[in-house]
């Protein structure tokens, strides 16, 4: 099974530099990993991605549909896998994605909830367990069975709305494969050239987290990730 990894962009070269980290360190090796970006930022690239450089329309509020949308184009692998710019990964994130399509008799949308979220500008943690879909990182779908994601996202660009998780999974026609989030995905908020947590993600339980330990409970032993993450 080829894994695609699909990753929109712009202007988080220093939070890219931690979903890289993980990225370089799963268990199963993705077939490609496919970068589309928009804004003036220097990346550095370790692992052979495909880069995509996009020109921001004028008056486009968010860029994320329209880089995924692009990214599709150049998609060759069995399974998509969203792999936002901000997110941090456990090493065998790729391999249980696999383990679940194999296992599946239907198309699937695979997920691992509870949905978690870092803060690192003030460092605490957001627990969104309650929330009906997952995070847009959490998805993995079959580009070509099911619904057909390109005809939601564009959809979504037409009205300006960035909220791919929520509609994929909601519109999605076929199985649901989910997986428990054990150490397997963090969203990170307030980044460099991100905006931080808003009213959107409908936090719950909100932990806070000066010393850090709610980050070190949550990604483990991973100590470069530690540190890639306490330096944003």
């Amino acid at each position: 099974m080829k894994i695609s990894l699909v990753t929109p962009s712009r202007d988080r070269s220093q939070a890219f530099a931690v979903v890289q980290h993980c990225i370089a360190r799963q268990t199963l090796e993705p077939h490609e990993w496919i970068v589309v970006r928009d804004g003036n930022s220097d990346y550095s690239y370790a692992l052979n991605q495909r880069v995509i450089c996009r020109p921001s329309k004028k008056g486009e509020p968010h860029s994320t549909c329209s880089n995924l949308l692009e990214a599709f184009k150049h998609v060759t692998g069995d399974i998509v896998a969203i792999i936002p710019d901000d997110d941090w990964y456990g090493p065998e994130y790729l391999e249980r994605i696999a383990r679940s399509f194999e296992s599946s008799k239907e198309p699937v949308c695979f997920a691992c909830p509870p949905v978690l979220y870092y803060q690192v500008s003030q460092p605490s943690l957001f627990n969104v367990s309650r929330r009906e879909y997952p995070d847009v990182g959490q998805i993995s779908f079959d580009l070509n069975h099911g619904t057909n994601p390109r005809v939601y996202i564009e959809h979504l660009c037409g009205r300006g709305d960035p909220a791919i998780d929520r509609c994929l999974f909601r519109h999605w026609h076929g199985g649901r494969s989910f997986v428990p989030n054990e150490k397997l995905h963090l969203g990170l908020k307030g980044t460099p050239g991100t905006p931080g947590i808003d009213s959107f993600h409908k936090m719950k339980g909100i932990s806070d987290n000066a010393d850090r330990d709610l980050l070190k409970a949550c990604i483990g032993d991973d100590r470069v990730a530690f540190d890639l993450i306490a330096r944003l």
